[in-house]
């Protein structure tokens, strides 16, 4: 029966989840912040870098799971992150992921506590120029223009994702248990590389406050492709929730009460809450 799976069905689903492939291509910009962003919305797991920084990235791709593909379309993903260390291990840990498809949110939130939402990514490039986008309820959150440069060697680079994992209640009395620290190792294989001078439009709403970071200064534009896998490595149990429920709540929900509270429909157009444009080096 479909609504009950086999005792072999669910051993291979769960052993999926312990190791995933995510073949890629799009576009990515590191950036500065500031040390006072970044300490006010990194949970009290993580601690800053020594430089206040992030990532923003638009991709498509597909998982593979045992050498095949495991969706026939592809994947779309909007993402911002920042860095942070713990215990003297640096990786990135989300802020805003914006994805295609009901499962693609549903498993990535559940499974591993990623802020994941709904919305529609998308990169277009003439050769040389591309333009990348990432948007939700009629917003577009993130945009990339950029200009395509000389090609880079390819390599493969090692990392850690960081993300916090928690669920509310329902009977409304807050995080329903201990929230978790979830860590994973990454292993990227970059199989084609461009260097690239990009600009970065972040515009933010109610629901989704992207538009409240600081973005300093873009400091690389570059155009990736390759596959990354992510490995669990452990799951930390966070025993003071109440501590981590502002950073849980901000991340992952929409904040239906604070809309009705400044406007009568509900379904009105998102409230931008401010818009961010950086060349280059500014």
């Amino acid at each position: 029966m479909g609504y009950v799976w086999t005792a072999e069905q669910i051993e291979s689903y769960e052993g999926y989840y312990r190791e995933v492939s995510f073949h890629f291509s799009g576009v990515a910009i590191e950036f500065t912040t500031t040390d006072d962003f970044v300490r006010g919305v990194l949970p009290p797991c993580l601690q800053p870098p020594d430089e206040p920084s992030g990532l923003v990235s638009i991709t498509q791709g597909r998982e593979s799971w045992q050498g095949a593909f495991t969706i026939a379309d592809e994947e779309s993903i909007g993402a911002i992150y920042l860095n942070a260390t713990r215990n003297g291990q640096e990786g990135l840990y989300s802020l805003t992921v914006i994805v295609d498809g009901d499962m693609n949110v549903t498993t990535g939130r559940e499974s591993w506590g990623m802020p994941k939402k709904r919305g529609e990514s998308n990169i277009f490039s003439d050769g040389e120029g591309m333009y990348a986008y990432s948007e939700r309820r009629g917003t577009r959150l993130i945009e990339i223009d950029a200009t395509l440069g000389e090609r880079s060697e390819s390599y493969v680079e090692h990392g850690r994702l960081y993300e916090l994992k928690g669920w509310i209640a329902p009977d409304g009395g807050g995080l329903h248990d201990d929230p978790y620290l979830v860590v994973f190792d990454t292993q990227t294989s970059y199989s084609e590389v461009r260097q690239a001078e990009g600009s970065l439009r972040l515009t933010g709403t109610l629901e989704d406050p992207v538009g409240d970071i600081p973005v300093v200064s873009i400091d690389h534009t570059t155009f990736l492709a390759g596959v990354e896998k992510f490995v669990f490595a452990e799951q930390v149990q966070l025993r003071e929730r109440d501590a981590f429920k502002p950073f849980i709540y901000g991340r992952a929900y929409d904040n239906w009460t604070e809309r009705i509270k400044r406007t009568t429909d509900t379904f009105a157009a998102p409230r931008v809450t401010s818009t961010r444009h950086l060349e280059p080096g500014r």
